[in-house]
């Protein structure tokens, strides 16, 4: 069977670009694939964060088309001209902006007879307004199977499974010992520390975190490991009220894969106060390296794996006794775990062999 795959691959930075390179690799060993990417991805104006290629020296590659750009409706037309006979189409969902270009591809795939299966990450970005999610409810509609990384909204029509966020640890090579982890990032070895690992946006609860350290029993220090974005005032404004910043260790860049370990590595658990949000690769990356997991009860962020406590995303207090509970009884460990590619292939090879116009 012929499928195309439209999705962003590296060197796009992020987890979409990673899960889209990797979703090739393993797809590309059951079907003839053709893979479309992605010229650009974002305008400048739009994307707070850096659109540099993704500064990684080890990464994974995939053979693709970067046909598309996200602002040229003709490379759209250009693509769709120069793609071959095709059974299959899948397409990735993750932000409203893509809406036209979706409505594109669905439009042309009806008028060739050809079935697309969306993957959708999230239904919107998690710091959107309410009513993007009602245009995807829409969009997604249009797809003949949907395949929903974390969980299904209620009452969803249209064939479709669901299926756990598989793993990036094949981006992981070199793994630290948690000395050396610590020894790079200056922090002593009997110091407690928590992580937050990733981009930094405002839906994901930093905040909630500072708040809990000024009020804690316990003078663990916090790692925040990741691009920020544009709240980042906010946030040094809260660590300057309650002068904290001797215990936050900040990195503001892109983590680099091959550096990812070190953070995670030099963390005794991982914290995900997100107050919007559907499912995590930093959770998954938790899992592969065995560090415990705190979570807000949004969505599926913990993953295969139960957390070691999930909590309201806003409840401080909550937050403040969970971690102080955490390092003050015996020390807590957690089993490495992998979520495997398997279940997610077997997931959406299903629904390429049972969709139909």
């Amino acid at each position: 069977m012929r499928v195309v795959l439209i999705t962003p691959t590296t060197p796009h930075r992020g987890g979409i670009a990673h899960f889209g390179t990797l979703l090739a690799h393993h797809l590309g060993t059951h079907y003839h694939l053709i893979t479309w990417g992605f010229h650009r991805l974002y305008p400048a104006w739009l994307f707070p964060g850096s659109t540099a290629p993704d500064p990684s020296h080890h990464t994974v590659q995939c053979t693709v088309d970067t046909w598309i750009d996200a602002l040229n409706p003709w490379s759209w037309w250009y693509a769709w001209r120069h793609m071959p006979e095709a059974d299959r189409i899948i397409w990735q969902w993750w932000s409203p902006f893509w809406l036209p270009f979706i409505l594109f591809v669905t439009w042309q795939a009806r008028r060739r007879r050809i079935p697309t299966i969306a993957i959708c990450h999230q239904l919107v970005e998690p710091d959107a307004a309410d009513w993007q999610a009602r245009i995807t409810y829409w969009v997604l509609a249009r797809a003949d199977a949907v395949l929903f990384l974390g969980e299904a909204p209620s009452q969803w029509k249209t064939p479709y499974r669901t299926c756990a966020l598989p793993s990036f640890d094949a981006l992981i090579r070199d793994i630290p010992s948690k000395s050396e982890a610590r020894q790079h990032l200056h922090i002593t070895h009997d110091t407690p520390v928590v992580l937050c690992f990733g981009f930094v946006r405002d839906y994901k609860g930093i905040d909630t975190i500072i708040h809990a350290m000024a009020q804690s029993r316990v003078a663990y220090h916090l790692i925040i490991a990741g691009e920020w974005w544009p709240l980042r005032t906010d946030v040094r404004h809260l660590i300057n009220i309650y002068a904290i910043a001797h215990r936050i260790h900040i990195y503001d860049h892109y983590i680099p894969n091959e550096h990812v370990a070190t953070y995670f590595v030099a963390a005794d658990v991982v914290v995900l106060p997100y107050r919007r949000g559907t499912v995590s690769g930093v959770a998954t990356l938790a899992q592969f390296f065995g560090i415990p997991i705190i979570t807000s009860t949004v969505g599926a962020l913990a993953g295969n794996t139960p957390p070691y406590a999930a909590l309201p995303s806003d409840d401080i207090s909550a937050w403040r006794t969970t971690l102080d509970r955490f390092f003050m009884t015996a020390p807590q460990t957690a089993t490495a775990h992998t979520t495997g590619w398997d279940a997610c292939l077997t997931a959406l090879t299903t629904l390429v062999n049972e969709s139909a116009l």
